[in-house]
């Protein structure tokens, strides 16, 4: 029996769709503004409840400050080699000066959907750094005007970027899908090269090192990381992410004629912190690094901050990563919602209390990165 909230979302989308159609026909801009805002805002009734008035009135006045937020909402999976790159996200107040994947993305969108980055509110499932390459980066934006063909536009977009991003697939969504809060888990691979000599074909593709490695011992050590555990002591310290409590599922390190490819699943990774795993394991193959080492940093978790010291290992360099896979629920039809639970406005879009389980204006601020 499908959610009463649902039915009624649908019954909305319906007819917000034949809204927007008969708008599109009439080319009216102010007649769009208008059902826009209007339809955008559910004012309460008079026989509601003060306290109940009160909270509609705060979800209205919310909507209200986001009326250019586009109500369709889109996912595309992007690969992209990072090298050129300062990561994925946009660097803010440098948006000319430093090229960035989500600028490329945003200014190619912005052109095809003749959208704000307002309406927009591109979204990504991770901010990749700078040099970190990706396979299947996932982003989800916002759109006033239905795609009719998705596969026609993900051509489009993709001949208006640069060679080095690609658009591999687009699909409509549910309104409340987040490139990020709705994903279930991660895939990673780390390339590595053992060689005495840089490769001049491979330097931005992988890691190196440059003598043997215990590679028994390196999966030894990886098992340790499977599990759920506080990964503290392998993220980067000014970790944005307020848990630090993370489930491995998967941790291989398979050979190749060249080294090896570290290949890591997870629910969630904090900042930086495949590259610190990939480093530990390296200094463990190495022998400089015990493996009773990387349990017992586990087990401090945040109990003790890692500091400013060295903490027994480097870093692996961010060439080596890739991006591979993001995995979510099954989200295949846009009128059900992916988090019911939450409070939506009228077009299914997130609005009182957040996906991340703070507030509306955590989420709004998170939206409009």
């Amino acid at each position: 029996m499908p959610h009463k909230h649902i039915t009624d979302f649908q019954r909305r989308v319906v007819h917000r769709q034949t809204t927007t159609m008969a708008t599109q026909e009439s080319s009216s801009a102010s007649y769009k503004t208008e059902q826009r805002f209007h339809h955008s805002i559910e004012m309460p009734q008079s026989s509601d409840h003060p306290t109940a008035t009160h909270a509609k009135m705060q979800s209205a006045i919310t909507a209200a400050k986001f009326s250019d937020w586009g109500i369709y909402n889109y996912k595309a999976v992007v690969a992209y080699d990072g090298t050129a790159y300062k990561g994925f996200q946009l660097q803010r107040g440098e948006r000319n000066t430093v090229p960035t994947v989500q600028g490329v993305l945003e200014r190619a969108l912005c052109q095809i959907r003749q959208e704000s980055r307002e309406t927009l509110r591109m979204q990504s499932s991770g901010r990749t750094d700078a040099g970190v390459h990706a396979k299947g980066q996932v982003i989800n934006f916002y759109s006033h005007k239905l795609v009719p063909d998705c596969p026609s536009m993900m051509h489009s977009l993709t001949r208006m970027l640069p060679d080095d991003v690609s658009v591999l697939s687009m699909q409509r969504v549910p309104p409340d899908f987040h490139a990020r809060f709705t994903a279930m888990g991660k895939v990673y691979h780390y390339h590595l090269i053992v060689a005495p000599k840089v490769d001049p074909f491979t330097r931005w593709y992988s890691g190196r090192v440059q003598g043997p490695v215990d590679l028994p011992l390196m999966r030894q050590a990886a098992d340790l990381f499977i599990g759920q555990h506080d990964f503290t002591h392998f993220a980067n310290l000014g970790n944005p992410d307020p848990n630090p409590v993370k489930t491995i599922r998967r941790f291989d390190i398979l050979p190749n004629e060249d080294g090896f490819v570290f290949q890591v699943e997870g629910s969630g990774f904090m900042y930086k912190m495949v590259r610190h795993m990939v480093g530990a394991l390296l200094a463990v193959g190495a022998g400089n690094l015990l493996p009773d080492v990387i349990a017992h940093k586990l087990a401090l978790g945040k109990t003790q901050l890692p500091g400013e010291k060295y903490r027994g290992w480097s870093i692996a360099v961010a060439q080596g990563l890739f991006l591979m896979d993001v995995q979510y629920p099954i989200h295949d039809d846009p009128g059900e919602l992916c988090h019911p639970d939450i409070e939506h406005d009228s077009f299914g879009r997130p609005l009182v209390g957040s996906i991340t389980g703070e507030d509306s204006s955590a989420l709004m601020s998170s939206l409009s990165n």
